[in-house]
């Protein structure tokens, strides 16, 4: 039925793919947004400036409860956790407990779930460095989730039924159809989502006029679609004449560089949070610019290399809304570093200074050790004309950096400066290859990866 129903959508005029789409995703968000979604909804508002040793004890009762369902439904769990006093597992005693890897997932996922797909709204995640990994939620966990979502944004866009711009990896467009347009809208819900696999210098235009017309409230999607239309827009000289009130990125790691490039050229604050597909608890931003745990959640550890608490570490999370698929100590495979100062919104909750990503987003160099995303994406610092660039290692002695460059302002002097600016980073023995290319394809889902790494990491010094 499905691939029917995708064949009868390829063959459509826009006006009915239209349709199809505020048909199905209306569908999609009704389901998300009913049920428990108005009891999560309040409970979390209720408690937003909680003090902290209140959230600390919810968050103990709710990691009491969240541990003895998956005990008591998880074949795996029961298993994994037998002899063990669940009734007297605390946040301060969670390390008791085994931890729960990405391959345990993979491997077990049928036992671990504690319902059939038929019944649960289904996530996969993690195809780039190894088979996708599937959870499932049930569907009073996933409103809850939403109600997060929505609260988070709602922070930040005050328009009663604001519309939202939305960049994900959605097949949109028929690969046999030529178009010059690359949006499609969920016309009920004020949502218009955007192809991510076809933005270049020469469909940016496109792009740009198209926003403008639909004239958002927000963006929310992968920042390296819309960092794509702002840079190939600046190159042209192209000014987005449109009023956001807010840019939410997901599912991708930004660099500061990245994130006021996004600010000054769409001419709005640009707004974080983490949540991973699998399920991870949440990590907000507030008002004042700050990444806040949300301990309703989930309970949060960082540890180090030696598996001790730490304030810069591995983000190993237990995360309350994934009584489909429990993930009890699951190393989600993220780095964060924690900060201890207190924020100016009022909120108690502990704060985030960053968030860095999959472990293998580094460059490897014999000389200097790890560089990792962020100072590998400044590289291009001062250097004009680069669209994307992607650099590939899979030798600790070399590294290909491809580039998709534009001809006309992309000159020698340029190709020095990003060449010297690599050698900065990652100093003067390791061999760099640059390549040109027309274009860097984007993976499966739809984003663009700076860095793409095959080193055995974990046997590096």
């Amino acid at each position: 039925m499905a691939e029917i129903l995708q064949r009868l959508y390829d063959l459509s005029p826009e006006a009915f793919q239209n349709l199809m789409v505020t048909v199905e995703n209306h569908r999609s968000l009704r389901k998300r947004r009913r049920g428990a979604y108005s009891e999560w909804k309040l409970f979390h508002t209720k408690r937003e400036f909680a003090g902290y040793e209140d959230l600390i004890q919810i968050q103990n009762e709710r990691l009491n409860h969240f541990l003895c369902f998956a005990a008591k439904h998880s074949a795996w769990h029961r298993q994994r956790l037998r002899g063990i006093d669940l009734a007297a597992i605390k946040v301060a005693t969670i390390a008791e407990l085994p931890m729960m890897s990405k391959e345990d997932l993979r491997a077990n996922s049928e036992i671990i779930a504690t319902l059939p797909k038929e019944r649960a709204y289904v996530a996969k995640t993690g195809g780039t460095t190894g088979a996708a990994i599937e959870v499932r939620y049930r569907w009073d966990d996933f409103q809850e989730r939403t109600a997060m979502l929505d609260l988070f944004r709602e922070r930040f866009v005050k328009s009663s039924k604001p519309r939202m711009a939305w960049f994900s990896g959605k097949a949109l467009i028929p690969n046999s159809r030529r178009t010059r347009t690359y949006g499609r809208t969920n016309w009920l819900d004020r949502i218009r989502y955007y192809s991510t696999f076809h933005i270049n210098a020469t469909t940016v235009s496109s792009y740009l006029r198209d926003l403008q017309t639909f004239s958002p409230h927000a963006m929310i999607g992968f920042p390296s679609s819309m960092l794509e239309i702002a840079r190939c827009a600046d190159m042209q000289g192209l000014k987005f004449e449109g009023h956001l009130e807010a840019i939410f990125p997901t599912a991708e790691a930004m660099t500061e560089h990245e994130r006021d490039f996004l600010r000054e050229y769409f001419r709005c604050e640009v707004h974080d949070q983490y949540a991973s597909s699998e399920g991870a608890p949440f990590i907000t931003e507030c008002p004042a610019g700050k990444l806040h745990l949300e301990l309703l959640t989930g309970v949060f550890e960082v540890l180090d290399e030696k598996g001790q608490p730490a304030t810069e570490g591995e983000l190993v999370v237990t995360a309350f809304g994934t009584r489909g698929t429990p993930l009890i100590r699951y190393q989600i495979g993220d780095r964060v570093g924690l900060s201890y100062s207190k924020c100016s919104c009022g909120r108690e909750t502990p704060l985030v200074e960053r968030i860095e990503g999959r472990p293998n987003d580094f460059v490897y160099s014999s000389e200097r050790g790890r560089i990792n995303l962020g100072n590998i994406s400044n590289s291009v610092k001062n250097v004009h004309g680069i669209r994307k660039f992607q650099v590939i290692q899979s030798k600790v002695s070399s590294i290909e950096v491809l580039i998709d460059a534009d001809p006309i302002s992309y000159r020698s002097v340029d190709e020095e400066i990003f060449l010297r600016n690599l050698r900065d980073r990652l100093g003067g023995a390791i061999e760099i290859q640059l390549t040109y290319v027309d274009d860097i394809p984007r993976e499966v889902s739809g984003k663009h990866r700076i860095v793409k790494n095959s080193l055995d990491y974990a046997q590096l010094t």
